[in-house]
């Protein structure tokens, strides 16, 4: 379980630079890497996914929305060690031991008004801000 955004940023790109290797390698290849993880702020945690579109010569990183970590499902995290996963099973949240298949922690506290595929295809979509905007980047 990424325990930061560095961390978890980091998780992202070492899964684009993989999957670019995956795939040969070839010019005009994009490969994306995603990893959720955790977002300390302020005393608090969020709950916050990352992806990098690598192209064989940078990284370009897009974020999704974040949400908070409930409380005691935080606590079970940190103290206990769990991944995010286990520890919405432990708090008794869920009932799945692959919570990120389906619609995940924020499909549950958001009470299906976002759901995990919304908000991994939200971080995509920012990473590909560079493609249309090379100007800038």
């Amino acid at each position: 379980q990424p325990m930061t955004l560095e961390e978890t940023s980091r998780g992202a790109k070492q899964r684009a630079e993989a999957a670019y290797a995956a795939s040969g390698g070839h010019a005009r290849t994009l490969a994306f890497g995603i990893e959720s993880g955790l977002l300390p702020l302020a005393g608090d945690h969020f709950d916050v996914c990352v992806v990098s579109a690598y192209d064989g010569a940078a990284h370009h990183i897009g974020m999704s929305c974040a949400f908070q970590i409930p409380p005691r499902i935080l606590k079970l995290v940190l103290e206990q060690k769990l991944d995010l996963s286990q520890a919405c099973k432990a708090a008794q949240i869920t009932t799945s031991n692959q919570l990120g298949a389906g619609k995940g922690l924020i499909g549950i506290l958001s009470r299906d008004r976002v759901n995990r595929c919304e908000y991994t295809s939200q971080a995509i979509r920012c990473a590909l801000f560079f493609a249309e905007n090379c100007e800038w980047y």
